[in-house]
């Protein structure tokens, strides 16, 4: 085996059946599909929860669907754990339950893969609106704006080969080649590392930073290919509607904290050894991903849950952080401005 696409749903059963059949449409055959259910209680137009959709898929189609549920949701990030671990294949293909690939999107990669048998390939991605409440908005500047600046992201990769620890210096420092997951072969044995490393977690935001991290430490060989292989959805997400009205959701917002948790405790113990650009650039991140936090906090948290969700944050951010990224000048007083607003609201 060959290749293994790695499915992870998490009430994203209305998408799921076209996902499977952009699987089932491959030009290529050595692969297998491994449906990890996060504990979903999403359902399809035809009423079919993911279990169903994999078992007519299954029928119809007659391509067999290793299926696996999680008795609770544990995240994006156990849920691709679990998906490796199940897995036969040499490579990893991870493929999220709302998006598609095209036809010939796993034998473009694994010929290039097997050319130099190299650790990572990355393919193009297009990225376009699947939701009609987004299409009817799609004309507005910020929506379009939203949209390129996604579609840059995506396709930030290296055509050239790159080896050794320039692959982690390029995504990490030069952000010449993306920290997705998703869209690209990546060995087995790479993410076994880096799940080593990572324990367990959940997170909803900033899981694919957390496993590219480790991924492109470990990576002795990229390659990239520019021709759009993957086809991603930008409105589907949690992200992808912002008002938030409870804290739970809240608190899945503020779980990023943990990626940089791993991170920087893997640093503390000796486990990790990054140069002074390197260093800098993750705290960069991390400052980023605060400031997001922030950004959430005043424009779109909900006024009776703003000061409840003012010491989430708080909490979430200063456990067991040593760089405490609020103990910058610049965050200080963007937080005073923001703590003098939630305590006039």
């Amino acid at each position: 085996m060959l290749v293994s696409v790695c499915i992870p749903v998490f009430n994203g059963e209305k998408f799921l059946r076209r996902c499977l059949d952009s699987v089932a449409a491959q030009t290529f055959t050595d692969f297998e599909i491994i449906v990890v259910d996060d504990c979903s209680c999403g359902r399809d137009e035809n009423g079919f929860d993911c279990r169903k959709i994999c078992k007519v898929f299954t029928k119809q189609t007659k391509i067999k669907v290793n299926y696996v549920r999680h008795g609770k949701n544990l995240g994006c990030i156990e849920s691709r754990r679990t998906a490796v671990l199940a897995s036969r294949g040499k490579y990893i293909f991870c493929l999220d339950c709302d998006d598609s690939i095209k036809p010939d999107a796993l034998e473009v990669l694994a010929r290039k893969a097997l050319e130099c048998d190299f650790d990572i390939v990355q393919g193009g991605t297009e990225v376009y609106f699947v939701n009609p409440d987004s299409e009817k908005s799609r004309d507005s500047l910020a929506e379009q704006k939203n949209l390129e600046n996604v579609r840059r992201k995506a396709n930030l990769l290296l055509e050239e080969p790159v080896f050794g620890s320039k692959i982690f210096n390029a995504a990490i420092i030069d952000h010449s080649i993306n920290l997705f997951v998703w869209g690209r072969l990546i060995k087995k044995s790479l993410f076994l590392q880096a799940f080593e490393k990572i324990p367990n977690v959940f997170c909803v935001f900033g899981e694919d930073y957390l496993i590219s991290f480790f991924v492109s430490y470990f990576a002795k060989s990229y390659a990239g290919i520019r021709t759009p292989l993957y086809v991603y959805s930008v409105d589907t997400g949690i992200s992808s509607s912002v008002r938030i009205e409870t804290i739970e959701r809240w608190e899945k917002i503020c779980s990023v904290s943990s990626v940089f948790s791993v991170i920087f405790d893997e640093i503390n113990n000796g486990e990790l050894f990054l140069d002074q650009n390197q260093s800098q650039a993750v705290h960069r991140q991390c400052n980023t991903y605060v400031l997001n936090c922030f950004r959430y906090l005043k424009y779109f948290v909900a006024e009776p849950v703003k000061k409840q969700a003012f010491s989430l944050m708080c909490e979430y951010w200063g456990k067991g952080l040593f760089f405490v990224s609020l103990v910058k000048t610049i965050l200080f007083h963007f937080l005073f401005l923001i703590l003098q607003k939630v305590m006039q609201a």
